[in-house]
C-alpha cells in the first residue's frame, strides 16, 4: 500500500484508493464555521492518478485562496488570472479525488478534507522556502553578508547611504565593498567573488542579470584656471584645451570608442591615469580638464571643479547593477538587491545623472560640482 504525501489519502497495490473518513463525504463544519458536504460521488471516482506531484503554484494557490477565502484575491496575490488559479485547486481536486472549497455567498471555505490537506500543503511551501534559503546561504557565503563590487567612481558615492538601509532593514548584514573598474568588478560577479556589481558601459554578457539604474551624459570635468570654450559646437573647439585620458577599459574611454567619436584632445593627450579619482590632484596643480560623467562629478575630490555635461557631442552612460542569471532568487537575496538600487537612487549624485524612470536631462549649461546635494 502507497500513501499520497500531501493528501494522506492510502492506494492499494491495484491501483484502488482508500479514503479515510473525512474524505468520505461525510458533512462537518467549514473553515468559516458553515456547514457544508462533501461530494460523496466525486470522492470515490476511480482512476484517481496515485502517483501525482502537484506544482508549487498549485500549493500556493490552495493556500492562498484558503487564506483569503477568494479565488479572485487569491490569483490577485500570486500575480495569475482567475481561471488559471481556479484551474490549479480544480487539478489538485481531481488528482485527491476531493473537493478542497465550498462554495458560499460569501466566497469560498475549506471543506473537511481542504481543512485536513491545508496544513501539509502549508509544511511543503516552507520546505521549499527553506530549501532556496539554504541554497541562497551557500550562495551568498554566508548569511549576512553581501559582497559588492562597484565601479570606483560609483562605490564611494553610495556607501553611506547603502549602509544605513541596510542597517535600517536588514540588521546584521555585513556589507563588503569591492571598489574596481568596471570590467573588473563583471569578472569578480562571473567569478562568484561578489554577489552583485555596479558597472558601467556593460557589454552583453547571457550569464549576467541587467538592471539599468543611472543615465551619466559625458562631459567635461574642469578645474578652476582651465579655460575652455563657453559656447561649443563641436568637439574641435576643444583643441587647445590640455586634457587628462583614462585608460582603454575604462567605462568612459570605452564608451567614447564604442561610439566612435573623434575628439583628438582627449584619446592623443599623453597624460593617462587608470581611475578619475587618482588625477584630481594633477588635475587642479596643472590645470588640466577630463571627460567625465555626472558620477565622477560626485565623487568628493571634484568639489570646486565645474562639470560641462555635452549633450549631442558625447554620449551617455548607463549604469548597471548585475548578478549571475543563475543565482537563486529568493525573498533575502531579491530585497538585497532592491535595497542596492533604492541606495544607489537615493545618493546624491551630481544634478546631470538622471535616475532611470525620472525626467530626462538635457541642460548644457555650466554645472557646479559643488551643487549636488
Amino acid at each position: 500500500m502507497r500513501r499520497n504525501m500531501l493528501s494522506g489519502i492510502s492506494t492499494t497495490t491495484d491501483g484502488r484508493t482508500a479514503l479515510r473518513p473525512w474524505q468520505r463525504g461525510e458533512a462537518g463544519e467549514c473553515a468559516s464555521g458553515c456547514a457544508g458536504s462533501l461530494d460523496a460521488g466525486r470522492a470515490s471516482r476511480s482512476g484517481v492518478r496515485s502517483s501525482q506531484n502537484f506544482t508549487l503554484v498549485q500549493i500556493k494557490a490552495l493556500i492562498a485562496a484558503a487564506e483569503s477565502c477568494s479565488f479572485s484575491k487569491a490569483a490577485a496575490q500570486l500575480k495569475l488570472s482567475q481561471p488559471a488559479l481556479s484551474r490549479c485547486i480544480k487539478e489538485m481536486e481531481d488528482a485527491l479525488g476531493v473537493n478542497l472549497f465550498l462554495r458560499s455567498p460569501r466566497g469560498v471555505v475549506l471543506s473537511q478534507a481542504g481543512q485536513a490537506v491545508l496544513p501539509q500543503a502549508k509544511r511543503l511551501a516552507e520546505a521549499y522556502e527553506g530549501t532556496l534559503a539554504f541554497v541562497s546561504e551557500r550562495q551568498f557565503g554566508r548569511r549576512g553578508r553581501l559582497r559588492l563590487a562597484a565601479d570606483a567612481s560609483i562605490g564611494p558615492v553610495i556607501m553611506p547611504q547603502l549602509t544605513g538601509n541596510l542597517r535600517r532593514e536588514m540588521k546584521g548584514v555585513e556589507l563588503e565593498l569591492l571598489a574596481m573598474g568596471s570590467e573588473e568588478a563583471v569578472g569578480q560577479v562571473l567569478s562568484r567573488k561578489a554577489e552583485m556589481g555596479l558597472c558601467g558601459e556593460m557589454q552583453g554578457c547571457p550569464d549576467l542579470r541587467y538592471t539599468p539604474l543611472l543615465q551619466a551624459q559625458l562631459g567635461l570635468i574642469v578645474p578652476p584656471g582651465c579655460v575652455i570654450p563657453q559656447a561649443a559646437n563641436s568637439l574641435s573647439d576643444f583643441d587647445d584645451v590640455p586634457f587628462v585620458r583614462l585608460v582603454d577599459y575604462t567605462p568612459v574611454t570605452r564608451t567614447l570608442t564604442r561610439h566612435g567619436v573623434q575628439f583628438p584632445a582627449y584619446f592623443d593627450s599623453p597624460i593617462v591615469f587608470a581611475c578619475l579619482s587618482a588625477a584630481f590632484d594633477l588635475m587642479r596643480e596643472k590645470k588640466v580638464a577630463a571627460v567625465a560623467t555626472g558620477i565622477g562629478a560626485s565623487l568628493s575630490q571634484a568639489q570646486g571643479m565645474t562639470f560641462l555635461p555635452l549633450p549631442g557631442l558625447l554620449p551617455y552612460l548607463t549604469v548597471h547593477l548585475i548578478s549571475l542569471r543563475q543565482m537563486v532568487h529568493d525573498d533575502y537575496s531579491e530585497r538585497l538587491r532592491e535595497l542596492v538600487s533604492d541606495s544607489v537612487h537615493q545618493s546624491p549624485w551630481h544634478p546631470s545623472v538622471r535616475r532611470l524612470n525620472q525626467g530626462v536631462y538635457g541642460d548644457r549649461s555650466l554645472l557646479p560640482v559643488a551643487a549636488h546635494a
